[in-house]
């Protein structure tokens, strides 16, 4: 009870200390912002992490070194998101019309929703990485359209959620739009299997869900790392 105790306490800590070692820790970047230092926010989430794990035993404080470095200096990624429309109101409806035989939906209608990895589905630490999540829209007869968010997701190579940003759609009505997402990894992050999960949301609810892997190497040799499974 004792040491549930402690490894609670210590999770705190580092969750508040990594967190607090970096002005920018995660969603849309912002001027004016502090700089993050991605070596010492790593440093501080290893010496926590092998503390929480030493409540168990030495393995688990390797493993918890590990595991809160990498976490400590994922703090420090940054994500740009822009929105811009592709296609009119008029386009996307008449390609729907023609579609479904002269007909309109009566709720919106998500038509297309695709999401690809620039430059590629391996990357280096500190190369640009761009989300880019291609999507049309048909607004309904009697329920219209309020908003329209897509939403990028990091998840670490355990599969675990730790960065969401959302990115509001540049427009609330039927066409067709475009949004990216841009960050790089900062060095320090480890390298392995990441996941990138893209989720548009219709006035507030999920209609596409979109899941790819990312693999971060340290050196980069396009012959000598094939994708690995997650």
């Amino acid at each position: 009870m004792k040491q549930a105790t402690n490894r609670v306490l210590l999770l705190t800590l580092a969750t508040t200390v990594v967190l607090s070692g970096c002005a920018t820790t995660g969603g849309v970047a912002g001027s004016g912002e502090k700089k993050c230092n991605p070596w010492a926010t790593g440093a501080m989430g290893a010496v926590l992490g092998a503390a929480i794990g030493a409540t168990q035993d030495s393995d688990a404080a390797a493993k918890g070194a590990i595991a809160g470095a990498a976490l400590g200096a994922l703090s420090c990624l940054v994500v740009n998101a822009h929105s811009r429309q592709t296609q009119s109101a008029d386009v996307v409806q008449a390609e729907y019309r023609q579609a479904n035989a002269g007909a309109l939906p009566s709720a919106p209608k998500l038509v297309t929703y695709d999401t690809n990895i620039s430059p590629g589905n391996r990357v280096t630490s500190g190369q640009a990485v761009e989300i880019k999540s291609n999507l049309k829209v048909v607004d309904g007869t009697q329920q219209r359209i309020s908003s329209i968010r897509d939403d990028m997701v990091l998840l670490d190579t355990t599969g675990k959620e730790i960065k969401r940003v959302g990115k509001d759609v540049s427009g609330t009505q039927t066409g067709g739009y475009e949004n990216t997402f841009a960050f790089s990894f900062p060095k320090g992050v480890s390298q392995g299997v990441y996941g990138i999960r893209t989720e548009l949301l219709v006035n507030g609810q999920v209609v596409g869900r979109n899941e790819e892997d990312l693999q971060l190497v340290v050196d980069y040799n396009p012959a000598a790392y094939p994708i690995a499974a997650r």
